[in-house]
């Protein structure tokens, strides 16, 4: 329907995953520059889903469990650590509205 943001699936099959959540090395680097595993874990899911669907969730619990845990195993993560990464969505712009 036009006019319809992007939404993410309910879940993602391994090779869905890989093809739009991968980190590629220049990603990699750019997550690496950030302290804590929770600010990395969480900037990469952000990062990941801005491209994923053109603009960020207004949730990080929108984002769907197993695109997290995706991301968390490239970083080396045990967990899901999004929960601990403090982000307030009230700053972004919202989709259609412009800056």
């Amino acid at each position: 329907m036009k006019g319809d943001y992007p939404q993410f699936q309910e879940s993602y099959s391994h090779d869905e995953l890989v093809e739009y959540f991968t980190l590629d090395e220049t990603e990699r680097e750019f997550i690496a520059q950030f302290r804590g595993d929770a600010n990395r874990h969480g900037s990469a899911i952000l990062l990941k889903s801005l491209q994923h669907l053109g603009y960020f969730p207004h949730e990080l619990s929108e984002i769907p469990r197993d695109v997290k845990l995706f991301i968390a195993k490239q970083l080396n993560l045990s967990e899901d650590l999004s929960m601990q990464y403090l982000w307030d969505s009230r700053t972004r712009v919202s989709p259609g509205r412009g800056i």
